[in-house]
């Protein structure tokens, strides 16, 4: 065999050696980890998680899973890059696979800031993976590095790796929230499904034929059984679950 074959090959076959870890995986850290562990021998370094949803509804740092550099995650929040993200705007607009460097030129020109400031932190080159859970939430996964020169090989070994992650992530947050979510009554679905839509106290009341007081009632029993700081935590607790849609 050609060397640098076999070089490919064994990458290749060291990186897939992860998989059973990332089924495995039981909390979150360790899901993490073992996607690290198993992308590093493709050069990975870097990794992040997001769920796809209209930014001004939500606080999107509860969307965002990383092992960014804690300065790197504070600006992309703080500038609110994620709105003009060229990565993310491809995943949400044409969900599959890609690496970056075949990004729409649209996306780039849009998200150009936001490549430049990621470079000071080593995100320079990268592959993203989208799919929608349930049918409802979008999500994506992207690993960088400074630089990604993947085979076919071993672009197909990172599809299978991220499609895995994306599918443990989910039943491992499914496990967490499913069991508090059934607790909703119709009325306190109903009540989250119109905060969703961004729909004020006044605007659900008036929605659903119930006084301004009650509904926020509602939202305060809703934010109690998700165990939920926020309404906008609420939200993202049910959209990562998949059970509304973004």
């Amino acid at each position: 065999m050609i060397p640098e074959v076999a070089t490919e090959v064994q990458r290749a076959m060291t990186a897939l050696a992860g998989l059973s870890a990332i089924r495995r995986a039981d909390t979150h850290m360790a899901l993490e980890t073992a996607l690290l562990e198993a992308m590093r021998p493709l050069g990975v370094e870097t990794y992040s998680t997001v769920v796809l949803v209209n930014p001004s509804r939500i606080e999107p740092e509860k969307f965002l899973v990383s092992n960014w550099p804690d300065e790197w995650r504070k600006t992309w929040l703080e500038r609110k890059f994620y709105v003009v993200d060229g990565v993310g705007l491809q995943a949400l607009s044409q969900p599959g696979a890609f690496q970056w460097r075949d990004l729409d030129p649209r996306c780039r020109a849009i998200g150009k800031d936001v490549f430049e400031g990621a470079k000071h932190f080593g995100i320079v080159d990268g592959f993203t993976l989208s799919t929608h859970h349930g049918g409802k939430a979008l999500i994506s996964v992207s690993v960088s590095s400074p630089h990604l020169e993947w085979t076919d090989i071993e672009d197909g070994v990172a599809r299978v790796l991220a499609d895995a992650y994306i599918k443990r992530l989910m039943e491992v947050r499914d496990l967490d929230v499913t069991r508090e979510y059934k607790k909703l009554s119709p009325r306190e679905r109903e009540c989250l499904y119109l905060v969703a839509a961004g729909l004020s106290d006044k605007e659900i009341a008036r929605e659903i034929k119930l006084t301004p007081n009650t509904v926020t009632q509602y939202l305060k029993n809703i934010c109690q059984k998700l165990h939920a700081s926020s309404r906008a935590s609420a939200v993202a607790t049910a959209i990562w679950r998949g059970e509304l849609a973004p």
